[in-house]
This record gives structure tokens, C-alpha cells and sequence, in this order.
């Protein structure tokens, strides 16, 4: 048994005609997910975790007469713990492929296989961004959904916007909105380490077969340590209930009025950096909508160096991790 480790097979597939020159691999697996392009990070306050006080009320003030006294009041915070997940990959190849191949075609071997962990990780990250809950999967992070999971939320039931109503298909995706910054959402990482994948080159070592017997292998080791960190609440928003059938042949402006609604439910991004994100078929729909000259909240402008499609001067991302699958929000 290989124990998902690379074989003879898999290198025979990673060559090109001749058998000695490594194959140049189509990464047709790869996604386009730029919330980790997007999003900020910063050291966390807490062991594994960043805690957040917020005000949950203020004091109470009056009006008052000459000779008249007036009562004291306080106001009150809350506090708020977002935490970190770790995320490990190991990758294992055997050296006596490195006897067989030679030394130089096995390092482009096990610089393609590496590529390929770095891709699988920011397809994971992205995925728990967004879908992410600790309570289901306690060694993760919380991501944007369960945070905007129902229409009735406490402080955030303003930014959970429900687009159809009474949708017919079973399509159903959701377009989020994040002020990306300090005192909105940012990543997080532990205090006295850095954000990003921390990739290290073990070298040889001696691993075990399925049998518990021993060779040496070539191990990389892929770690992350990181979570999602929201300090104003309102500063994250959600469309849900969109019925991607129904949005796509929708020439009309219905999904622009709910977007409309919910952006004016959040409170001025003001030095924050506001990105819509949706799937790949609702930009396709938004970009047909474009084409209609008297539709004044689309516009192409620059980003990050790049022409995107812009919803009232914000960018509109496509992000590949955004499923069409989601259930109906009440």
C-alpha cells in the first residue's frame, strides 16, 4: 500500500513522451478563491485565539431644570473570543525513486507534488472562511456563515438579507459582503509567528509503510495556524436565498435592489476595505447587467492592479469555494 504517498505509477504520469523531461502539470484543479488576497492579518491577543470587548450598551442621559437633579447610569461591553484552527500536511516520497529518476527530475517532482499541498491549503482555507464552525468541527475556525446563519441574529439581524422570498429551485447561493480591516473582519494569527503557510523541508527521514515497516522518504510539512477574527459584527453582511436559476435569468434589477438594501443595512466602511464576494454564476449574471447602459451601481474599475467589475465602488469577487448548495435561510 502507497498510504497516499507518490509510486512509481504516479511518476511514470508526470513525464512527457520521452521519459525524461518532468511533465509540465495543467492545474485544472486550481481555483480562483482571493478572500485570503483580500483579508488582513494580524497577531492575536490570546493564546490560539484574539478577544474582542464591545460595547452592548450606553448610559443613560436625561434632560434636566435649574434645581433639578439627574441619576447616574454606565454603560456596559461584552466580551468575545474568536479562536484559531491548526492546519497540517505532510508530503512523503519515497528516495529510492530518486535512485531510479535521478536527483534533478525528483526535486521538480517534489516541487510540482508541493505546489499542489499550497493549492489544496488556500482551497481549505477559503472553504472555512466562509463555511468554517468550531462547533461542528472543533479544531477549525468559525467562518462568515454560522455567523449570519438566520434572518434573527441579535446585533447582526440587520446584515442577514433574504434576496428570494419564496424561491422555486434548489440552486440556492449567498453573495457576502466584508469590511476588510483591523476594526472589521481580519485573519488572525498566534502572537510571535507570522500569517501564511509555514512550509519546511524535513529532508530525509525514516517513515512507516502499512505494515509499520520502515524507509526513508523525503517529507515536506505544511502548517498553518489561523482563524477569522470580526470585531463590529456590522461589518459583515449576507444576501442569502438566492436562487441562482432564477438570478441568471432574471433581466430585471431585483437582485440589485437587494443588494441595495443590504449594503445600506451596514454602517460607512470607512477606512476599512469593502469586497462583495459570489459565485461564479452571479458575477456572470451581473455582468449581463452591465451591458444595460442605464444601470448606474456597475462599473469596471481597477483593483489590486486588475480591471474588476465594481457594485457602488466596492469590487465584486468571484470565489470558486462558494457553493450553489446552500440551504434556505429563515
Amino acid at each position: 500500500m502507497s498510504l497516499d504517498r507518490i509510486n512509481l505509477l504516479d511518476v511514470a504520469m508526470r513525464l512527457d513522451p520521452d521519459k525524461k523531461t518532468v511533465a509540465r502539470i495543467v492545474e485544472k484543479l486550481d481555483q480562483h478563491n482571493p478572500m485570503l488576497q483580500d483579508a488582513p492579518a494580524f497577531a492575536g491577543n490570546a493564546p490560539m485565539g484574539n478577544v474582542v470587548t464591545r460595547r452592548s450598551s450606553l448610559p443613560t442621559v436625561g434632560w434636566s431644570r435649574i434645581n433639578e437633579g439627574y441619576s447616574r447610569s454606565k454603560s456596559s461591553t461584552e466580551q468575545h473570543t474568536d479562536t484559531m484552527g491548526l492546519l497540517k500536511a505532510l508530503s512523503e516520497t519515497d528516495t529510492a525513486l530518486e535512485k531510479i529518476h535521478g536527483s534533478a527530475k525528483m526535486g521538480s517532482i517534489r516541487w510540482g507534488e508541493d505546489k499542489s499541498f499550497l493549492e489544496a491549503i488556500s482551497q481549505e482555507l477559503t472553504q472555512t472562511m466562509i463555511y468554517g464552525n468550531e462547533l461542528t468541527e472543533e479544531a477549525a475556525f468559525t467562518g462568515f456563515q454560522p455567523r449570519l446563519e438566520t434572518l434573527n441574529t441579535g446585533i447582526t439581524a440587520s446584515q442577514v438579507k433574504a434576496h428570494h422570498g419564496s424561491p422555486s429551485g434548489s440552486d440556492y447561493t449567498s453573495i457576502y459582503i466584508v469590511d476588510w480591516g483591523e476594526d472589521g473582519a481580519s485573519l488572525i494569527y498566534p502572537e510571535g509567528s507570522s500569517a501564511g503557510v509555514d512550509q519546511k523541508d524535513l529532508g530525509i527521514q525514516l517513515v512507516s509503510d502499512a505494515d509499520s515497516n520502515q524507509f526513508s522518504a523525503y517529507v515536506t510539512q505544511f502548517i498553518v495556524t489561523l482563524g477569522l477574527a470580526v470585531k463590529d459584527a456590522r461589518h459583515i453582511a449576507r444576501l442569502c436565498n438566492i436562487d441562482v436559476s432564477q438570478a441568471q435569468s432574471d433581466t430585471s434589477v431585483q437582485l440589485v435592489e437587494s443588494m441595495i438594501d443590504v449594503l445600506n443595512s451596514m454602517p460607512p466602511p470607512d477606512g476599512l476595505n469593502r469586497v462583495i464576494y459570489c459565485h461564479r454564476e452571479i458575477i456572470a449574471a451581473w455582468k449581463k447587467q452591465v451591458m444595460a447602459k442605464s444601470n448606474v451601481w456597475f462599473s469596471f474599475d481597477e483593483y489590486l492592479g486588475k480591471k474588476h467589475l465594481m457594485f457602488d465602488g466596492h469590487p465584486v469577487r468571484r470565489v470558486d469555494q462558494l457553493t450553489k448548495s446552500e440551504s434556505l435561510v429563515s
